[in-house]
């Protein structure tokens, strides 16, 4: 079913690509929508996404938050080392960030750096 930006969730499952106007594929199809895809899809002026009717209880990501606080921040320090020549004031890149950190975080805690 197609969405109006407005009335996208976090966790709902984008079923066929997104594009901008160029034709850039934005969101692949299957993508699991996280906060940051909700601000960054606004950013790109997307009106409406094509989602799954009912987002799974398996398809939907946990988050960070949701994690014991020593690992989060275990995390947060690995991801941080290794993107410390980054800049981060750019929103795509503040979400491949937070991306890293639940990865890293969901993997069972420190991952050598």
């Amino acid at each position: 079913m197609k969405l109006s930006i407005d009335k996208l969730k976090p966790g709902m499952r984008v079923i066929s690509e997104v594009a901008n106007l160029n034709h850039a594929v934005l969101l692949p199809a299957d993508t699991i929508l996280l906060a940051q895809h909700l601000r960054l899809l606004k950013m790109w002026g997307i009106d409406a996404v094509e989602v799954a009717e009912a987002p799974s209880e398996l398809e939907s990501p946990r988050a960070a938050e949701d994690l014991p606080g020593e690992l989060v921040r275990q995390a947060e320090a690995i991801v941080s080392r290794r993107m410390k020549h980054v800049p981060l004031a750019h929103p795509a890149v503040t979400l491949v960030r937070d991306l890293a950190i639940r990865r890293a975080a969901h993997g069972g805690g420190a991952i050598p750096a």
